[in-house]
């Protein structure tokens, strides 16, 4: 039986050009969610489709193409991810074949050719990579490994007609026309019950992007006449609050015109070599609208046992950029300045396992103090006091206005997600 197929080539500006941009839920935990509709146009049958517009940081386990339109759901048969090209997989291509070699000796240079007899394993190339490219373990050998294992880790070229267990120099390749092999990609087979075009939601977990907010307090100058002392060593005055939504894409991907929103809470997210079970801890609240006066930049809702802000206007996130959405902008909020001193200082021994009933027996107990005293700004977190949203985590730096009305830096700390209700000490 002979089964033929259609090749499917997409790339992200084909994407671009159908008028579908991607949306993305970037989670403050170095990672996002990205959704975009691929066009397909499938013949009846046995189908083969590349994709090569996903990030270079891509969970392939998390791929999952759905939802197609006009009620055709192809079957998916095979789903392949394929990441860009390495220096390990080029030299696995060139095995058997004689390549040059650049080699450096300070600040002179010459090219060698060397025969790639067996291009080695990819740690020594990791190593490369995160040491240099002059680094050459040579007789590095995992001991958890067996002789043959430890062996086949180490690149076997031949120079000169001799063998060496190392790289001579940092390899240089011929050139390709294959464009396709420096972009990560997605190949599928989908079987489809009839020819035509559809529109298919494509969905993937991906590493490398991360948001958090960054909050600015200003304070005016203690001469203005706003501060008043109370009892018990307080201080009130009013504050200016500004905050900053950052995001930071290192996905090796860059999303035009992208639809963000931005999950705030604690997700649980399961690491390489960690159990799968844990905890999980979440916000509460209502819904909220963010920002000042007028149209706010971001909004807010309650989803699941987080909360979900979206940006309102559709943004262009570049591959290795900072971005910045102001989404608070809050005047005149009362707020409490305290003086705490705690006297006892405490220094353990970290190799100790200390237990609190016992340090009143150790002979340095009651020998030392704390000279230090704490300077806290108590923020109430309510609609009367000119809040009432929930705070996303981040930091928060202080600013205070000198006589002259010039700002200078006070301090800064972090702040975990504070629902509305409570009260912000930092």
């Amino acid at each position: 039986m002979r089964c033929s197929f259609l090749l499917i080539v997409l790339s992200a500006s084909a994407l671009y050009a159908q008028d579908a941009p991607p949306a993305l839920t970037v989670y403050n935990q170095d990672f996002a969610v990205v959704r975009e509709l691929i066009p397909l146009n499938l013949k009846s049958g046995l189908n083969s489709v590349r994709f090569a517009g996903v990030t270079a940081r891509l969970e392939p386990e998390s791929v999952a193409l759905r939802d197609c339109a006009g009620g055709q759901t192809p079957r998916i048969f095979e789903q392949n991810y394929h990441p860009p090209v390495s220096q390990q997989d080029m030299m696995t291509r060139y095995s058997g074949q004689t390549i040059e070699f650049l080699v450096r000796d300070g600040d002179r240079q010459q090219i060698v050719s060397g025969k790639i007899i067996r291009p080695g394993s990819i740690y020594n190339v990791a190593l490369q990579r995160r040491y240099g490219e002059n680094f050459y373990p040579g007789g590095y050998c995992n001991p958890q490994m067996s002789p043959e294992q430890q062996g086949l880790e180490q690149p076997l070229v031949e120079v000169n007609s001799k063998l060496q267990f190392a790289l001579p120099g940092t390899p240089l390749f011929p050139a390709t026309s294959d464009e396709s092999i420096f972009h990560p990609e997605i190949n599928w087979v989908l079987d489809s019950d009839r020819s035509g075009g559809t529109r298919c939601e494509l969905s993937y977990v991906t590493r490398g992007m991360t948001w958090e907010a960054d909050y600015s307090v200003i304070a005016p100058a203690a001469s203005h006449g706003n501060a008043a002392r109370n009892t018990g060593g307080e201080r009130s005055e009013s504050l200016d609050l500004l905050g900053w939504v950052t995001l930071d894409n290192h996905s090796g991907r860059t999303f035009e015109d992208a639809r963000v929103k931005l999950m705030a809470g604690d997700v649980h997210k399961i690491q390489p070599g960690q159990p799968m079970t844990g905890p999980v801890a979440g916000l509460g609240g209502g819904l909220l609208r963010l920002g000042g006066a007028g149209q706010p930049m971001v909004t807010e809702k309650a989803f699941d046992e987080y909360h979900l802000y979206t940006l309102e206007r559709p943004t262009t996130l570049r591959d290795n950029e900072t971005k910045q959405v102001e989404f608070l902008r809050r005047s005149g909020i009362p707020s409490h300045r305290v003086y705490v001193y705690s006297g006892f200082t405490f220094h353990p021994d970290p190799t100790m396992n200390y237990q609190p009933d016992y340090l009143r027996f150790e002979r340095w107990f009651g020998t030392t103090s704390n000279p230090k005293v704490w300077v806290m700004q108590e923020i109430e977190n309510s609609e009367n006091n000119k809040l009432g949203i929930p705070l996303p985590r981040g930091r928060m730096r202080f600013y205070r206005q000198d006589e002259s009305g010039q700002l200078e830096f006070i301090g800064e700390n972090t702040i975990d997600h504070t629902p509305r209700g409570e009260t912000l000490r930092v």
